[in-house]
């Protein structure tokens, strides 16, 4: 009887959660297609914001307490999606680098926080010049972004609604109790189903390379979303934030996309042969 109703107890409050993450999606996917769908400086401005958000959250995660300095890492997102705007991508990502390497060597905390406040100079502002990149392609950026948007959203989807609906084994137990394998293979699922249905209706044929690619991506989302959870677990944090209900922090909301727009980027540079590339 008590396993039975501590059952009830927490599906009662998964459904919850499902329910809170959904309102707050619908709120604010209206939002994220108008930005992607205006692309140029709509969008620049709306990603730049967001991973300065990110990085705001990245600085009190390592430990930064500093409101001042947390803001000044916070512009640095901007910053370089100012510098790609004028000057394009090479210029932005060696930007990255010496803006990483200040970080490293001029603040006072000590030495491990300052490999990871760089770090995270690198881990979130290279997936953002990757996606403007994308979008800012002259002949198919808009289908770049909303597929890789697709892959993502659909892999955190299916991870969620899977894992909570059918549980079992723990796929990384040490690093996030509840992520189950039942859930990655929801997720992969989901994208791959979404994928096949997307091309079906547009170009009323399903592309082989196009199902590797949802393959790849919603792998490499999950294993951002791992990675991040990795990163929260090392500084005794839940959440990297609350700004977004049922969600967390911007960083709990883009783990995926910061692993799988670089990926995606090098997949668009490699293969031209996919079908709208």
């Amino acid at each position: 009887m008590p396993q039975s109703r501590n059952l009830l107890i927490r599906r009662s409050v998964t459904y919850k959660n499902f329910f809170t993450r959904l309102i707050t999606t619908l709120l604010l996917l209206p939002l994220v297609l108008v930005v992607t769908y205006e692309g140029g400086l709509w969008f620049i401005s709306f990603v730049s914001l967001t991973i300065g958000i990110a990085i705001f959250e990245w600085s009190r995660l390592c430990g930064e307490k500093s409101l001042i300095i947390n803001i000044c890492y916070s512009l640095i997102g901007p910053i370089i999606s100012v510098i790609y705007f004028y000057w394009g991508f090479e210029i932005a990502l060696v930007s990255i680098i010496i803006f990483a390497l200040i970080c490293g060597f001029t603040n006072s905390r000590l030495f491990y926080s300052r490999l990871w406040l760089s770090f995270g100079i690198c881990y979130l502002c290279l997936p953002m010049i990757c996606i403007i990149k994308l979008r800012m392609n002259n002949f198919f950026g808009l289908e770049y972004v909303l597929f890789l948007f697709i892959m993502v959203w659909m892999t955190d989807i299916g991870a969620y609604f899977v894992g909570s609906l059918f549980g079992g084994p723990k796929l990384v137990p040490s690093i996030s109790p509840q992520k189950t394998w039942s859930g990655a293979f929801g997720g992969l699922l989901f994208s791959l189903v979404s994928a096949i249905i997307l091309y079906n209706i547009l170009e009323n044929k399903t592309s082989q390379t196009l199902l590797f690619l949802a393959v790849i991506l919603s792998i490499v989302a999950q294993i951002g979303d791992l990675f991040e959870s990795w990163v929260k677990r090392r500084f005794n944090k839940k959440d990297s934030g609350s700004i977004i209900p049922g969600h967390g922090g911007i960083l709990d909301r883009i783990d995926g996309l910061l692993t799988s727009a670089p990926i995606m980027l090098l997949i668009t540079l490699l293969l031209r042969d996919i079908a709208f590339l």
